[in-house]
């Protein structure tokens, strides 16, 4: 073990991990009666070395006019933290990307967790800043898990398995199949048109309505055809409600597209009411068949390049 100087400083002894030492931290918060900052989301690592050498005392309780005694304390605090962070969350890291391979999944946790930070009455207020894509909410999964597994150790003692439990949940939820499968996540137009349908029809039928958290703790304004996508798929996923009132919403959503683009594919057209003999006709089926085209494609066709020649 290393011997501690006088001139040795507590920031000397801190990781440079931005993960670990947010778990410390937040170790910090819990352990002390004291109210402390909130510690920002986007932070820099020599900042938050800052915060941490301000309020580690408060969990040692070491003396501070003792230096040498102070810095042997904030050390070894330091490096039980570190072990512990390194038992108790390297697992739970894997676990994270393994629980979350796809954007569907992403958006399930992301929203659970942040409903739960939001409820949690030891939770303080957290600067999370706004979500532009998958990146941004893996980054606030983690971060979010950091937080409760340092409450979690801290107030209860072990390591409760909330995040096992939301895996079930959304395994639960995968598993019934109940998705938008119609909605292509390379068509811009039809992203953005499905996900003003789904979140208006949240927003009109109360039996579907979110929890109050999804409005007032964090506003869902996506920046991109992509998180139009997620989002639609997700809001079906963490509805609460009957398997039968989703499937209905996504039923009339697809025959409302499919009414849009039936009625666009009709636009600048004009209906012609007529009749051909039977021997037209059937020369006329085996043009559509051998095209594979409709009867209405097929006249237009055969008409215009009459006129061309």
């Amino acid at each position: 073990m290393a011997i501690v100087k006088y001139n040795d400083s507590v920031q000397g002894f801190l990781p440079s991990d931005i993960n670990v030492l947010r778990f410390i931290y937040q170790r910090i918060k819990f352990e002390s009666t004291e109210s402390v900052d909130v510690v920002p989301f986007f932070i820099d690592v020599n900042q938050l070395k800052i915060y941490i050498e301000r309020e580690i005392g408060k969990a040692t309780k070491a003396n501070p006019f003792d230096k040498l005694d102070y810095l042997n304390a904030a050390k070894s605090y330091i490096d039980s933290e570190v072990q512990l962070y390194k038992e108790v969350h390297s697992e739970r890291l894997r676990r994270v990307k393994s629980a979350c391979p796809d954007d569907r999944s992403c958006f399930f946790f992301w929203y659970r967790l942040r409903t739960m930070a939001s409820l949690d009455l030891n939770c303080l207020v957290f600067s999370l800043g706004s979500v532009s894509g998958n990146r941004d909410r893996i980054e606030q999964i983690l971060f979010l898990v950091h937080y409760f597994d340092a409450r979690n150790v801290m107030l209860d003692g072990n390591n409760p398995n909330y995040f096992e439990k939301i895996r079930e949940d959304w395994l639960a939820v995968r598993d019934k199949g109940i998705s938008i499968g119609f909605l292509d996540k390379n068509d811009d137009v039809q992203c953005g048109w499905v996900w003003k349908y789904i979140s208006k029809a949240m927003n009109d039928d109360l039996s579907l309505s979110l929890p109050l958290t999804l409005n007032s703790t964090f506003a869902m304004n996506p920046s991109s055809s992509e998180e139009e996508f997620v989002l639609s798929l997700g809001f079906i996923d963490i509805s609460g409600k009957h398997d039968d009132t989703k499937r209905r919403v996504i039923e009339k959503c697809s025959r409302a597209w499919s009414q849009k683009k039936y009625r666009e594919s009709k636009k600048d057209k004009v209906p012609i009411n007529t009749y051909v003999s039977e021997k037209a006709k059937k020369i006329l089926d085996e043009l559509v068949i051998a095209h594979g085209v409709s009867i209405e494609i097929m006249l237009e066709k055969l008409i215009l390049d009459t006129k061309k020649r």
